[in-house]
C-alpha cells in the first residue's frame, strides 16, 4: 500500500548500522511531510488520518527530549534548521550549558594534572647573551586572541552552512573540531548514540550464530574477537 512506503523506508533507514541520534528528529518530521503529500489516498483518508494522529502522540515532543534536540542541534547536517523557533531556543541553551559544563570540567582536570611547581631555569649571564636575545619570548609568544564565550562559539556554530544529507557528520567534526572546540566535545557524546536499538540487536544475533553444537568449547574472548572483525571488517 502505497501510503505505508514512507514509514518502511524511514523504519529501513533508521535501522542502518550508519544511524545516529540525530537522525530521528528529521526522520518524524520527513514522514509527516510524506504522509501529507500523498494526494491518492482514495478509500485510505481515515487510515492517514489516524496514522498522522498516531505519529503527533507518541513523538510530538520528541524535540523536547535532551537526547534527540542535543544531537540534532550539534549535527552539522541539520543544526536548527527543522525546529520551530522555541524549539531551537530551548536546544540552544541546552546546548550551551553542556558546552559551559564541560569547559568547566576539562579545566578543573587540567589544573589537577598540572605540577605544583615549575622547575628552577638557571639564568643566563647578562655578559653571555645579545641584549636582542631578551625580547626572543615577547617575539615569539603567540598573539592573545580574545576567548569566545560558550554562547558566541554556539551561535557561530549554527550560522555556518548544512552539509548535505549523504555527507558524514562525524568526518565533518574531524575537520572542524578546533574551530569549535567545545561544541566539538558536546558532539562527541551525542552524536555516538544510535538511532535505535536495532544494531545492538543485529550484534546479539551474530554472537547467537557464532556459538552452536559444532563450536561448544568456542571460548568466550574468540567469540568476541570474531564478532569485532565481523563489524568492524570495513573499516580495517
Amino acid at each position: 500500500m502505497g501510503i505505508l512506503s514512507p514509514i518502511e523506508r524511514a523504519t529501513r533507514d533508521v535501522s542502518a548500522d550508519a544511524s545516529l541520534a540525530s537522525d530521528v528528529v528529521p526522520m518524524v518530521v520527513a514522514i509527516k511531510r510524506a504522509l501529507q503529500r500523498i494526494t491518492d489516498d482514495s478509500g485510505v483518508q481515515t487510515m492517514k488520518k489516524e496514522m498522522l494522529a498516531e505519529i503527533d502522540s507518541r513523538f510530538g515532543h520528541i524535540t523536547k527530549e535532551p537526547l534527540y534536540a542535543i544531537a540534532t542541534l550539534v549535527d552539522p547536517r541539520y543544526r536548527g534548521k527543522l525546529f520551530s523557533d522555541q524549539e531551537l531556543d530551548e536546544a540552544t541553551k541546552r546546548v550551551t550549558e553542556l558546552v559551559e559544563q564541560l569547559a568547566t570540567t576539562t579545566m578543573t582536570s587540567r589544573v589537577a594534572s598540572e605540577p605544583d611547581s615549575e622547575p628552577v631555569v638557571k639564568r643566563a649571564r647578562l655578559d653571555d647573551v645579545s641584549p636582542l636575545d631578551l625580547l626572543d619570548a615577547d617575539l615569539q609568544a603567540d598573539a592573545v586572541r580574545p576567548e569566545s564565550s560558550a554562547a558566541d562559539e554556539v551561535a557561530d556554530f549554527l550560522r555556518q552552512t548544512n552539509i548535505t544529507r549523504q555527507q558524514d557528520p562525524l568526518e565533518w567534526w574531524k575537520l572542524h573540531e578546533k574551530g569549535y572546540p567545545r561544541v566539538a566535545d558536546v558532539a562527541k557524546r551525542y552524536l555516538s548514540a544510535p538511532s535505535t536499538s536495532v544494531p545492538s540487536e543485529r550484534l546479539f544475533s551474530s554472537a547467537g550464530d557464532l556459538y552452536a553444537d559444532s563450536r561448544s568449547r568456542l571460548s568466550g574472548r574468540l567469540a568476541h574477537m570474531l564478532l569485532f572483525i565481523k563489524h568492524n571488517l570495513k573499516f580495517i
